[in-house]
């Protein structure tokens, strides 16, 4: 069977359209139904009263038009309802003009639709800052909104709305009151620590007032010791050199208190000049590999020091002790006047540039700052070999010397 209304198929037995909630209405027979009484036309009922067009239902009252419904009242044309009132048009409702199934809206109007983002927004925001499990809940029924609406299921959407705003409401609640609970705990922690602050407080100034003081002791004890130190090691005169010396830096050679050593020299001819490896910056032990270096410091017994390149030429690893002295560092800083260091040349401390460059000749490469100029000569045929010489910028004097053969 086809409805009338919206044509669509009808379910044989069905008393209702099941697309668009129309009665179904009897089908008639060609002899146009069951029976004729005077009185106006009748169809599909029996023991119809006189007057009026009636249709599909007994006992009719006099009057209008009714169709379908027994005990209508007297007046207007009604369709579908039983106990109607009196007046005006009406389909499947009490009053007004009204469509479809009991309680619906007006006929034609969509149901409304229910956006699901700000559930879903909403519902994200609690899980993060709030509730986590309530959070999870809110976003799982915000999310079945949109599919429950396009299967047609209005009510089941309007249902997991009222359920996600409902967990959200209650993780952002449930967030509120724990922040709460955590700000009330910090503040009851802070004020049982705060009475302890002014005497911490009063303890640390006491403490570095202390520290001051032993500070500003020191400083003067080491601007005394310095000063002694000075006074006492920086020579009057230059150091006397050795006549084993030769005339030029291309003779890896170097006086050290006295001793002249070729570089590269054994550990045992550097320690023969007195002074002993810091073994608290390298220790004996210390292992250098094939065809690498490392630096050590030997000092003297007032800790005046100069560095030495500890070099490893053989073909297996060795400790320092075992190694070869490859180059040797100083400055007059570092070793205080009380070590003698003495270049080929008579090269030392205090020395003018023109006289270095008279003996070394021109440099092979040069620096002049500020503060230092820097004067190198290099070996043609290794790179680890050379002499390097530093100038004080306002004197013009040695400051620093470095001369090194690795014996390549």
């Amino acid at each position: 069977m086809e409805c009338r209304f919206c044509r669509g198929e009808i379910p044989e037995g069905a008393n209702v359209c099941p697309n668009c909630g129309t009665p179904v209405e009897p089908e008639r027979t060609e002899t146009g139904g069951a029976g004729y009484e005077q009185g106006g036309y009748q169809y599909g009922g029996s023991e119809q009263s006189q007057g009026g067009y009636q249709y599909g239902a007994p006992e009719q009252s006099q009057g209008g038009y009714q169709y379908g419904a027994p005990e209508q009242s007297q007046g207007g044309y009604q369709y579908g309802t039983p106990e109607q009132s009196q007046g005006g048009y009406q389909y499947g409702g009490q009053s007004g003009y009204q469509y479809g199934t009991p309680d619906q809206g007006n006929y034609g109007q969509p149901q409304q639709q229910i956006s699901g983002t700000p559930y879903m927004v909403f519902a994200i925001i609690t899980t993060l800052l709030c509730c986590l499990p309530l959070g999870i809940a809110a976003i799982v029924y915000a999310s079945k909104i949109g599919s429950l609406q396009k299967a047609g299921d209005y009510a089941g959407a309007q249902e997991a709305a009222k359920k996600a705003r409902l967990f959200t409401i209650l993780s952002a609640v449930i967030g509120l009151v724990a922040s709460i609970i955590y700000i009330a705990i910090a503040m009851v922690g802070m004020k049982e620590t705060m009475p302890d602050l002014p005497v911490a407080l009063e303890e640390n100034v006491d403490v570095t007032d202390k520290l001051i003081d032993d500070t500003a002791d020191d400083v003067d004890a080491d601007d005394a010791d310095t000063d002694d130190t000075q006074g006492a090691n920086v020579p009057v005169e230059p150091a006397q050199a050795s006549d084993e010396l030769g005339a030029t830096w291309e003779n890896y050679t170097v006086q050290v208190n006295g001793q002249v050593l070729t570089l590269p020299c054994t550990m045992e001819a550097l320690k023969a000049t007195g002074l002993t490896q810091d073994i608290d910056e390298t220790p004996e032990e210390y292992v250098v590999n094939v065809n690498e270096y490392t630096w050590v410091f030997f000092e003297d017994a007032e800790e005046n020091y100069i560095m030495v390149d500890v070099i490893n030429t053989s073909d297996e690893p060795k400790t320092v002790g075992e190694c070869l002295v490859g180059g040797i560092t100083a400055d007059e800083w570092g070793t205080g006047g009380a070590i003698d260091i003495v270049f080929p040349g008579g090269i030392q401390f205090g020395v003018e540039k023109d006289a270095v460059l008279a003996a070394y000749g021109e440099a092979d490469d040069v620096y002049e700052g500020d503060s230092i100029h820097i004067y190198t000569w290099e070996d043609e045929d290794s790179i680890y070999s050379g002499c390097e010489i530093e100038f004080d910028a306002d004197t013009g004097l040695v400051s620093r010397m470095d001369i090194e053969n690795f014996g390549e």
